[in-house]
């Protein structure tokens, strides 16, 4: 697929654009993530995904603003224990927000602090991103996509994009994921980390038809 449309912009890659006739595109998209290593000098010398999952059911089918951004720091905390010698640039998808990030970063970088000794400010960015421009945000959005599409029991509504199953079941088998509703093993390529623990049960039963 061109990086570029016709009039200049650029082309982004997004699960809601899925379709059949991209299908084979977005599959090579996930055998880039997964076959990439030694590409650029990161220390962990691959790219991993990490994700946090939270039943909206709990939330009362919604989460506060607060609430997103404290998940965000748990996601963060969690990278700094993960990768201790490691220092951040942290590109979120835009959103429109109230709250500043600030208080997010300085929260993140005293758990950092704590585990990584004398080590200040581990997080060294943290700043919303058009992921038009990020083609790392593209691929989050591309595997979250995935991932959520089972966990909302949209591969079980009737009427299901036959793109959306195929590509997911792709992923996961890719990832070594049998079952979204566990707990993958803390370090993978692709983990899952439920931040609630209702085993056994969707996050929300599919209300609406999936989109084409």
């Amino acid at each position: 697929m061109p990086a570029f449309s016709r009039d200049g912009t650029p082309r982004e890659i997004k699960w809601a654009k899925l379709s059949k006739a991209k299908l084979e595109t977005y599959k090579r998209v996930i055998d880039t993530f997964f076959s990439f290593a030694n590409k650029m000098p990161l220390s962990a010398g691959h790219i991993d995904f990490h994700c946090v999952v939270v039943d909206a059911q709990i939330k009362a089918g919604r989460m506060s603003e607060a609430g997103y951004n404290k998940e965000i720091a748990v996601l963060g905390q969690k990278l700094i224990r993960e990768y201790r010698n490691g220092l951040f640039r942290l590109h979120l998808d835009f959103r429109t927000t109230k709250e500043s990030l600030k208080p997010i970063q300085d929260r993140m970088n005293h758990i950092g602090n704590k585990y990584m000794g004398k080590k200040e400010w581990p997080i060294r960015l943290l700043q919303f991103e058009d992921s038009k421009h990020f083609q790392t945000l593209q691929v989050a959005d591309l595997i979250l996509g995935a991932l959520a599409f089972h966990l909302n029991g949209f591969d079980k509504l009737e009427g299901a994009s036959k793109a959306r199953i195929e590509l997911a079941a792709y992923l996961l088998k890719k990832a070594r994921i049998s079952d979204v509703f566990r707990d993958t093993k803390y370090r993978a390529r692709v983990t899952i980390w439920h931040r609630e623990k209702p085993w056994l049960k969707p996050m929300l039963k599919a209300t609406r038809p999936p989109a084409p």
